[in-house]
């Protein structure tokens, strides 16, 4: 059910967005657009529980000024969830959502609290929130080394290397606005995984146990690794660049030079391994096998963050704005144009039914790389996409039999 006040809206008991402080709400409890980088946008989007599909607009609408869900539920001026507001269609907003179901006319913003929308829209996907690193290896029995290394473009770059007695290494980045270890999404003030807490260290000990060595780090702008570039995110458009720099330290580094490399890139992260293919494919002619999860298509998920709340025409009314904060335009987030520049073997995994996404545009990708060794891995059981972040800390054999199968088991 969904329940609470106008600030702090829950979803089986786990709470689903920030405070209005930290949202940058101005005093009658107006989001400032400038002020509201701290909005998550991606997590906040994915309202739903283990499976079941909840009208993701009731989320959303805490952040626009005077709006009433598409499903008739208002707020006073204590932002306070008024009772009883025309309750058949309060009920529907706490059952699972239709997947064909469309905004009807009372879901239709004014034009001010579109433009509020997709500013913050566009401003939580620029500004990624930088998240702490709360764990580190040695805490699940693991040794490990704090290390250090430059971007292609020289930006300083943390990560950690963790030995295993073989030749084999896997080079592993994140997802945004995480870090190498994960997210806190189980604390407050850390809103983008439905309270949701991811932890990498389970998977990096599962590869470790496996014989991997893992060299693990933290892209630009994310955990303990330098502020570059404004600030600004690339969604994988700046970020190659780490995926580089990645590769050359592993290369340079007297204990993995010569090691049998594979990857494992993440969302925003995996976004910059596919751009870093296209753009230097000659630095990848030595890796195994590589495991791209969740991959962003940034029209799709535009499109679908605007339906949520009744928006017709999203990406044309995003597009201006996202592209004077960061100079890029959407169609350069289509992953499906790089799928062709994959030379290695790849397996693409996805949970099946992630809100943001498409599953099309996943089935493209996979359809357009040019190898015929490659795998592709529904994840299914949830429709909140950290859950597919989890899965292979959780359920790492087909992580382990996938690399098991592109290694010399040295």
């Amino acid at each position: 059910m969904v329940k609470g006040s106008r600030m702090g809206l829950e979803l089986a008991g786990v709470p689903l967005v920030m405070t209005a402080g930290a949202l940058g709400r101005d005093q009658k409890g107006v989001v400032s657009p400038k002020n509201s980088f701290l909005f998550v946008v991606i997590g906040v989007l994915e309202c739903a529980v283990y499976g079941e599909k909840y009208d993701i607009s009731n989320i959303y609408s805490p952040y626009i000024a005077n709006y009433s869900t598409p499903n008739g539920m208002k707020f006073n001026e204590n932002n306070d969830l008024v009772p009883g507001t025309n309750p058949a269609q309060e009920a529907q907003a706490r059952s699972p959502m239709a997947a064909d179901d469309s905004p009807d006319e009372d879901s239709i913003m004014s034009p001010e609290q579109t433009e509020q929308f997709i500013q913050i829209l566009a401003q939580g996907l620029a500004t990624p929130q930088r998240t702490p690193i709360l764990k580190r290896p040695d805490e699940v029995g693991l040794e490990y080394e704090d290390v250090f290394f430059p971007a292609l473009d020289g930006v300083p770059l943390e990560g950690w290397f963790i030995p295993a007695k073989s030749n084999r290494l896997v080079i592993c980045n994140h997802f945004g606005p995480a870090n190498r270890q994960g997210y806190p999404g189980h604390l407050s003030g850390y809103p983008a995984s439905n309270g949701i807490e991811v932890d990498f260290l389970p998977k990096y000990k599962a590869l470790h146990d496996a014989g991997y060595n893992v060299l693990a780090y933290d892209l630009r702008n994310h955990g303990l690794s330098a502020s570059a570039n404004g600030g600004i995110s690339g969604v994988g458009l700046i970020e190659w660049r780490d995926v580089i720099g990645s590769l050359r330290y592993a290369k340079a580094r007297p204990e993995t030079a010569g090691m049998e490399v594979s990857l494992q890139s993440l969302c925003i992260g995996c976004n910059s391994t596919l751009v870093a293919m296209r753009k230097h494919p000659e630095q990848f002619e030595h890796v195994r096998s590589f495991i791209a999860l969740q991959p962003v298509v940034g029209g799709s998920l535009i499109d679908l963050s605007c339906q949520a709340m009744g928006i017709t025409g999203g990406v044309e009314l995003f597009e201006p704005v996202f592209h004077q904060m960061t100079g890029f335009r959407v169609a350069e987030y289509d992953m499906r144009a790089y799928a062709k520049d994959i030379r290695v073997p790849t397996m693409v995994a996805q949970l099946k039914d992630d809100v943001i996404t498409r599953q099309s545009d996943i089935q493209a990708i996979y359809d357009g790389i040019p190898v015929e060794d490659k795998k592709l891995l529904w994840i299914e059981g949830s429709t909140i996409r950290h859950h597919g972040y989890t899965y292979f800390s959780e359920h790492p054999e087909s992580m382990i039999e996938w690399y098991d199968a592109h290694s010399s088991k040295s």
